[in-house]
């Protein structure tokens, strides 16, 4: 009878060792990319609050990447531009978001990226933000300044 319960706690040892091994990927790859939302502000996880594309002069515009999983590694680039002008560009470690997970199943990882003015921005609907996952394109994403 000891033994079966040792195989049992073995079986299920070994599955959930197995279900915090695949749901914690080693590194993020670009497939993994599930949506990219601008918005007025980002939570504490870098999720999207008030969702727009369309901004104001002097508001901060912010970005939010939602990839599959918890990823242990990746470099996420963001490069701003207006029209074929270069504002910024930034990157993020994926390592600095999941650093503290141990296992994750179900959850995924968010990585935000705020542009604040030093001065109003140009209205213009020529802003765009080209994203990147370990120097591999992601996606383009427009955004727009509006007058107030």
């Amino acid at each position: 009878m000891t033994g079966r319960y040792h195989i049992a706690i073995t079986v299920i040892c070994s599955v959930l060792l197995f279900i915090g091994c695949s749901s914690i990927p080693e590194v993020a790859t670009t497939d993994m990319l599930l949506q990219a939302t601008f918005a007025k502000s980002l939570s504490e996880n870098q999720e999207p609050i008030n969702p727009t594309d369309t901004f104001l002069p002097t508001e901060s515009i912010n970005l939010s990447l939602e990839f599959e999983g918890r990823p242990k590694r990746g470099n996420v680039k963001a490069v701003y531009y207006l029209d074929d002008a270069l504002i910024t560009d930034v990157s993020v470690d994926i390592a600095t978001a999941n650093n503290d997970v141990i296992a994750s199943v179900g959850q995924n990882t968010f990585v935000g990226f705020t542009l604040s003015p030093s001065q109003p921005f140009p209205v213009s609907d020529g802003y765009r933000v080209e994203t990147f996952l370990n120097d591999e394109p992601l996606g383009t994403y427009m955004f727009q300044v509006v007058a107030p």
